[in-house]
């Protein structure tokens, strides 16, 4: 029996991503070899002019690269000559994989390493973003020891978990619903039971879901697991690369000056190359039409 759920109302709002035009060109979607074969889709915004940096981004739990953060990559590629690769994760968007699932919480972040690495056979800057849960995604990449090394990152409005404890308090209707006894029987049996199985379940508003078939309405306990920290005080406090966290003010599902206050938690020596920001006028999905801006000007600064 499928476990989807009807979604009658949706904490966040996508209006502002419906009504904002598109940029007038999106590349033809390309396929990277992953270290287990899997084939993971990404789009290539190039740079006309010499790349001063290239950036990776990931989008959020459910989403696909092509949900709105086509309006960053293009701002960096025609404003910034940054080239950029919006990044299917397994099992979501184009890319192979059973929907919404990861063999193990590690594949993932293998995923994430083979993709650095393939962008790394150029000579620029490399930078990484995470939106929403691809943030969480990027902070646990970020603790991995076998991670390959970039140039900095970018936190937009981070997920980082419920141990986080950024989630706002008027919060009526929680974004993502569990089910509790598939982690818990999960963790006691080393993943063997319910760590492929549909754990956590979106509440996208309808409209999307119904108009974007592309969507995924929820993924599995390994996916969940790769992308929600689990220490995430301690994770962000031995950050080693300079980023960027930007949170909308208005941001539906996250409180933004709590979420601002881990910008005070690396070392000073990352910390004074770092930039913070909650940014006015702003919710969680429509931080997407005007962050390349952000990202852009950042990096600029950092080249500098």
């Amino acid at each position: 029996m499928s476990e989807s759920k009807t979604i009658e109302f949706s904490p966040i709002s996508n209006s502002e991503l419906i009504d904002a035009p598109k940029p007038n060109s999106i590349p033809t979607v390309q396929y990277h070899k992953s270290f287990d074969n899997t084939r993971l889709a990404y789009y290539y915004f190039k740079a006309e002019k010499e790349p001063i940096a290239r950036v990776i981004v990931l989008h959020g739990g459910g989403a696909h690269s092509l949900a709105g953060y086509e309006h960053m990559a293009d701002t960096l590629k025609k404003d910034y000559d940054i080239s950029t690769y919006l990044l299917d994760l397994r099992g979501h968007g184009r890319s192979e994989g059973k929907r919404g699932d990861t063999p193990k919480t590690e594949s993932v972040w293998k995923d994430l390493k083979s993709f650095v690495d393939f962008v790394k056979k150029n000579n620029e800057p490399i930078y990484i973003c995470g939106h929403s849960s691809g943030a969480g995604l990027l902070l646990n990449y970020i603790s991995w020891n076998k991670k390959s090394d970039v140039d900095g990152y970018f936190f937009i409005s981070p997920e980082l978990g419920y141990k986080s404890k950024t989630a706002r308090d008027d919060l009526s209707t929680p974004f993502a619903s569990i089910k509790l006894y598939k982690f818990v029987i999960s963790s006691m049996t080393g993943g063997a039971l319910f760590g492929n199985s549909m754990a956590v379940f979106y509440k996208y508003p309808k409209e999307i879901l119904e108009s974007d078939k592309l969507m995924q309405p929820s993924i599995t306990r390994n996916m969940s697991m790769a992308m929600t920290p689990n220490a995430p005080e301690k994770q962000f406090m031995n950050i080693d690369r300079p980023y960027g966290l930007f949170i909308g003010e208005n941001d539906e599902l996250f409180q933004s000056n709590r979420v601002i206050k881990y910008c005070d938690l690396p070392n000073k020596e990352v910390k004074d190359k770092s930039t913070c920001e909650i940014i006015k006028n702003t919710k969680h999905l429509s931080i997407l039409l005007d962050i390349g801006i952000k990202i852009g000007d950042t990096i600029t600064n950092w080249q500098k």
